[in-house]
């Protein structure tokens, strides 16, 4: 078993992350709450069950129903005990250094929640964040492509300017989602100067 310390906590957040993303968990089953407790959606994959439930004296907590769901939980407690690596602020440098130090692929489950750091290039977190996750390169290419298809600006402007320009590989990538943005851009992609910095891009690759 598991506990966390609160109800919610960044650890806890963290952990079903890792359930889901890294090892392949789904959830199954409905959350219910009582006095003083409750249970949430547990986790399954294969014959591997993993209880899941909080109460007023543990906070959250994960409960493994064999030796492999024990083990995992196992790796579960020894990555929650490491430095949060998902910035609280804009000024988080611990957590911006801690992602950074733990590198790729611990951080995957994590790409979209650190790429939202980097979307004013001006925060101190985005000047840590931006060069390493453009040393991350390809394996980003999913999430930046999600970003440039949506219709948040400054986030394209900054994603493409710090992050895909400073990577060869993430440009070459990313060619085709640039060349739309560089010569048939959006009303408010031209306005916002997104193409001139998805152009340039192209330019320098």
């Amino acid at each position: 078993m598991i506990a966390f310390e609160e109800d919610g906590s960044s650890a806890w957040l963290d952990a079903c992350a890792i359930l889901e993303k890294r090892y392949g968990f789904a959830r199954i089953g409905k959350a219910a709450i009582g006095a003083g407790q409750g249970i949430h959606p547990d986790f399954c994959l294969g014959r591997i069950q993993i209880s899941a439930g909080w109460d007023n004296w543990s906070g959250d907590y994960l409960l493994a129903n064999c030796r492999e769901g024990d083990q995992i939980i196992q790796e579960l407690f020894e990555a929650t005990k490491e430095p949060a690596i998902i910035p609280r602020d804009k000024s988080d440098l611990a957590a911006a250094n801690a992602a950074a130090m733990v590198g790729w692929p611990a951080i995957e489950p994590f790409a979209e929640p650190l790429l939202a750091w980097v979307q004013d290039a001006n925060w101190p977190v985005a000047q840590v964040l931006a060069p390493f996750l453009a040393s991350v390169g390809v394996p980003l290419v999913p999430h930046i492509r999600q970003v440039l298809a949506g219709e948040d600006e400054g986030w394209k402007y900054s994603l493409i300017a710090t992050i895909v320009a400073q990577s060869r590989d993430l440009t070459s990538a990313l060619r085709p989602e640039l060349e739309r943005i560089a010569f048939e851009p959006t009303p408010s992609e031209l306005a916002e100067e997104v193409s001139d910095v998805a152009r340039e891009a192209l330019e320098q690759s």
